[in-house]
């Protein structure tokens, strides 16, 4: 379990991956992060689409998963974050709690709330999930999330997410279907 996970003041690499790496090392097959993550987004703009998920966030925690989503194993694990939702002073706080499972390079999102929702999210994670995606390998971590097998009329639902480093830095795409 990791509480509140902010990048304020991070002194190893990015690359070093800690968290990940000792999720494996541990050989776990539930993590649960409990977290209090803001949005980078203007809290007027951010608070206009209360459904939908803040990507940015979901993308950078996918992305601190890399050698989950890189490793071989049989195993699914199952990843729960529990975001903080709603502002708070100068705090606007990404929400975005969601329900992934991640085995042998593919990530499956059961469930995943949106910026703005105060809801408790109930997943059973053996029916299929909301959608899937594969990890394809190349010289730097990537990650592609494609949104395009969930059923829902909200806008980001056609969103394909292609984020990639550039040496320590986070590069993220979108592109709408």
């Amino acid at each position: 379990m990791l509480t509140c996970s902010s990048p304020y003041k991070f002194e190893a690499p990015w690359t070093a991956w800690e968290f990940a790496n000792h999720i494996l090392l541990r050989r776990a097959n539930l993590v649960v992060l409990s977290l209090a993550w803001m949005t980078r987004e203007n809290p007027r703009a951010f608070s206009r689409t209360p459904k939908e998920p803040d990507m940015d966030t979901l993308a950078y925690w996918l992305m601190r998963l890399e050698p989950l989503i890189r490793n071989e194993g049989e195993d699914e694990i199952i990843v729960v974050f529990a975001n903080r939702t709603g502002i708070e002073g100068d705090a606007t706080y990404a929400g975005t709690s969601a329900v992934l499972g991640i085995r042998s390079g593919e990530v499956r999102v059961y469930g995943v709330l949106g910026r703005g929702e105060r809801e408790l999210l109930v997943i059973d994670t053996s029916v299929r999930p909301q959608a899937r995606s594969r990890h394809r390998p190349t010289p730097y971590p990537t990650i592609f999330l494609s949104h395009s097998l969930f059923q829902s009329t909200e806008p980001y639902f056609g969103t394909i997410l292609c984020v990639r480093m550039l040496g320590e830095r986070p590069i993220i795409k979108f592109q709408h279907s």
